[in-house]
């Protein structure tokens, strides 16, 4: 897969994945407190869970982020070294010439 070709679905994965688990602790809170009013628990669980949520995805985006920057670094490394290499072919063409040049 190339890095610029980014797939929805970790961040999909990572939506459910947070959204069960907060259904099983409102469930789980539920049958544990079936008696109780448990609405600020709920509460509690759930503005927990949003910006968990959030952060997990932001923080998933910057890795893949930093993995793209990372490969255009790499690609513009690798055309700099070509580059310098084919400067320096030319630069000794040059060189050589010129000591032709002076010669009789």
């Amino acid at each position: 897969m190339d890095a610029h070709k980014s797939s929805m679905l970790p961040y999909i994965i990572a939506v459910v994945f947070m959204a069960l688990l907060g259904v099983v602790g409102i469930i789980t809170l539920t049958v544990l407190r079936p008696k109780e009013d448990n609405i600020l628990v709920i509460t509690l669980i759930l503005g927990f869970l949003a910006p968990t949520t959030l952060s997990l995805l932001a923080l998933m985006k910057t890795q893949e982020t930093h993995k793209i920057v990372n490969s255009e670094l790499d690609k513009w490394k690798r055309t700099m070294q070509s580059l310098s290499f084919a400067e320096g072919e030319q630069a000794e063409r040059m060189r050589a010439q010129a000591i032709q040049a002076k010669r009789p």
